[in-house]
């Protein structure tokens, strides 16, 4: 296992207790790139405005029935997702829940108004 999007998977993997994972492919448009994204369900709350993770915080439907609404979601390309996938797989294969498909747009945005409002006056 090597490169960036592997070390971030695994350290994000590590600073939040994870129950499961799910590898989200997108629905791809001619000319586009493909955009698939590595979803982590907590074990726990979320702290939506964590000062490292807030930006991997999504609040949406869950996949599938069981699985929370409030989740990170990590960003992959797609020469990424075969070594981030086989990171996971060969670490922590006990949380993977397999893969989901979902239209192009899922990737979404971070909640960056409500976390500034939510932070406002916070010292840093």
């Amino acid at each position: 296992m090597t490169g960036l999007p592997c070390s971030i998977a695994l350290m994000v993997l590590g600073a939040v207790g994870i129950f499961g994972i799910v590898l989200v492919a997108m629905g791809k448009q001619k000319g586009e790139a493909a955009v698939n994204s590595l979803e982590l369900y907590p074990t726990g709350p979320i702290d939506r405005d964590d000062p490292i993770l807030w930006g991997l915080v999504r609040d949406e439907e869950p996949l599938h029935p069981g699985l929370p609404r409030v989740r990170h979601r990590i960003v992959l390309t797609a020469p990424n997702q075969g070594p981030v996938v086989a990171a996971v797989l060969s670490h922590v294969p006990q949380i993977w829940l397999g893969e989901s498909q979902r239209p192009a747009g899922h990737i979404g945005r971070p909640d960056l108004r409500g976390h500034r409002e939510r932070t406002r006056g916070r010292t840093r």
